[in-house]
């Protein structure tokens, strides 16, 4: 019994340093694919109930080394990068790409939404188009909080996010 308890306890260790290996791994940048190097441009759909814009606008440029400037909503994206996202987590169906940076500015001006960091653009190349959905940073928080301070504070979420080349 001992020895079955110790190589569950082995085996659980080995895939969460397996897991957290990937990860670090993956947080490194990539020399992106040609296709992807340029200025892509879109939008994608707001899902959160507390933003009254329901589109948000993407202006982005890939660079030959990975890194990834423009802009996010009203904000511009800064110290971006492109990396591939956690093999787990493509396995499981996430997208192959992920874009993130620090937002300097206002996500949503007119609303004075602002975040810190757009967290992940999760993208797949597909036909010729970058196409996922969002997250910034911020709260997951409660759904029964004052909707002023979900704008303050809480992730905002988009999804049918498309950027086509430019």
């Amino acid at each position: 019994m001992l020895v079955k308890q110790n190589r569950s306890v082995s085996l659980n260790l080995l895939f969460m340093l397996t897991l957290c290996l990937s990860n670090l791994l993956a947080k490194n940048g990539i020399i992106p694919p040609s296709e992807f190097i340029g200025t892509w441009e879109g939008k994608g759909k707001i899902i959160v109930s507390w933003c009254q814009q329901d589109t948000l606008l993407f202006s982005l440029r890939i660079h030959s080394d990975g890194l990834v400037d423009g802009k996010v909503g009203d904000a511009q994206l800064i110290n971006g990068f492109l990396r591939k996202n956690n093999w787990l987590i493509r396995k499981l169906g996430n997208p192959e790409y992920l874009i993130g940076g620090n937002l300097q500015g206002s996500l949503v001006a007119a609303e004075e939404i602002n975040r810190k960091s757009l967290h992940y653009l999760m993208v797949d190349f597909d036909d010729g188009k970058l196409v996922g959905g969002c997250h910034t940073s911020g709260n997951w928080g409660h759904p029964f909080r004052n909707s002023e301070k979900l704008k303050k504070s809480m992730v905002m979420t988009c999804v049918d996010v498309v950027l086509r080349k430019n």
